[in-house]
């Protein structure tokens, strides 16, 4: 049985897949062969860092399924759980402004797609918006890494073995127009002016959310933001999207979820990237958080943090149609330097952590003075349960009433 979790300010419920046993768990000589399969379909240069496979998840494949048992995928409330997996599951390994820099024929071969689905998505939403998810990754941290085929230092592979070193790093995808062929830039541009900027912003408010329900998951203190969407994917955005969407949009995501973050134990809430943003610096303050700017990941960002980094959680600014890292060692955005540096491309990845399938976290976005939609009480939840389970015995389901009897002897406010 498959278990998610519906995430919002104020309160977290359990929310069921019902849909009997899940398939039986890969092999790890499954999984690693899936590792090799995805590495040998990028281009040369582009591969994410061999260590990944080689020392961390072949050598020490506990420490592996410890770090990919914690990683989660999160989601809008309301979308089909079946395209979010598929969305999740069905990336290419490079895409940067549609420059495809893989295999197509051997990603076919192996797994059975030569391109994402992001644009499919796009075409089957209405309105036209393909699912936003962020994927959730606890992972080693590699520094000073030149090349995928690169021999590690004992000092790198010590980094590798060390618990202590591990980072929390949430990929999150920002909104793109760098590129006319991109889904997101037509369907927004089709707006204008105001509507557009007002559309943008409650998508944006949505990721922010995703942001925040993560921390609040992994119980953590600290939050370190990007400028995801605010870089190179807003080359063809028609203004300041920093200013007019991304800024506004931060606001009015932490006025919701700031009673919730503070009394979670988050304290701090920055910016990596070394540019100073006042106005970030003084919403944060404004709700009693702190705030400073730290360097570039993964360094100096992890010595400034310093003990910090264990209960930190960083964001990645990743893309709506490539693994985690995108072009790794040829791509100079925080996303490449995320991949080389991580083991994200296999332990945010389905295929090669199933673990993912089954941690599922549907984030509800309330504003404030809005009255939520799912029950607080135990009571209510309770007497809903016993209610469907009555339903199921008259079914007779067998499966179905496993997981009710489960699900009602489930502890108020547990996360997953």
């Amino acid at each position: 049985m498959r278990l998610g979790f519906i995430l919002c300010a104020g309160h977290l419920a359990s929310a069921a897949r019902i849909n009997g046993p899940g398939p039986a768990a890969p092999s790890k000589a499954a999984i690693l062969k899936r590792m090799e399969a995805i590495w040998s379909t990028y281009s040369q240069g582009y591969q994410f860092p061999r260590w990944a496979i080689e020392h961390y998840a072949a050598a020490r494949y506990e420490d592996f399924e410890q770090d990919a048992s914690a990683c989660a995928i999160f989601y809008d409330a309301g979308e089909e759980i079946a395209d979010v997996i598929a969305l999740a599951e069905k990336r290419e390994p490079v895409n940067i402004a549609f420059r495809r820099s893989y295999d197509q024929d051997k990603l076919q071969s192996s797994f059975g797609w030569r391109k994402g689905l992001y644009d499919q998505l796009h075409s089957k939403a209405y309105p036209p918006l393909a699912p936003n998810i962020a994927v959730l990754c606890v992972t080693p941290v590699v520094s000073g890494v030149a090349g995928p085929d690169e021999e590690l230092s004992q000092e790198q592979l010590d980094e590798i073995h060390d618990p202590g070193s591990r980072a929390h790093v949430l990929s999150v995808v920002g909104y793109a127009f760098d590129n006319p062929k991109q889904p997101d830039q037509k369907h927004f541009l089709k707006m204008k002016g105001e509507s557009m900027r007002k559309a943008l912003i409650s998508n944006f408010e949505r990721v922010f959310g995703k942001i925040f329900a993560a921390a609040l998951h992994a119980q953590l203190s600290v939050v370190v933001l990007s400028k995801f969407g605010a870089g190179v994917f807003a080359e063809n955005y028609p203004g300041d999207i920093t200013r007019e969407v991304w800024l506004p949009a931060f606001q009015a995501s932490l006025e919701t979820w700031a009673s919730e973050l503070k009394a979670a134990g988050v304290t701090e809430i920055s910016l990596m990237g070394g540019k100073r943003d006042s106005t970030l610096e003084s919403v944060v303050k404004s709700h009693g958080l702190s705030s400073r700017t730290y360097g570039y990941f993964p360094e100096p960002l992890r010595a400034q943090l310093k003990a910090k980094l264990a209960k930190a959680l960083l964001v990645n600014a990743w893309d709506g149609w490539s693994m985690i890292g995108n072009g790794n060692f040829r791509d100079n955005s925080l996303d490449g330097f995320m991949g080389r540096s991580t083991a994200m491309a296999v332990l945010g990845w389905p295929k090669t952590n199933p673990h993912l399938a089954d941690s599922l976290v549907a984030v509800k976005h309330t504003r404030i003075g809005s009255k939520p939609r799912l029950p607080t009480s135990t009571a209510v939840r309770f007497a809903a349960l016993q209610l469907t389970s009555c339903l199921l015995l008259l079914l007779n389901n067998e499966a179905l009433k496993a997981f009710m009897l489960d699900a009602a002897a489930m502890p108020t406010g547990c996360h997953a």
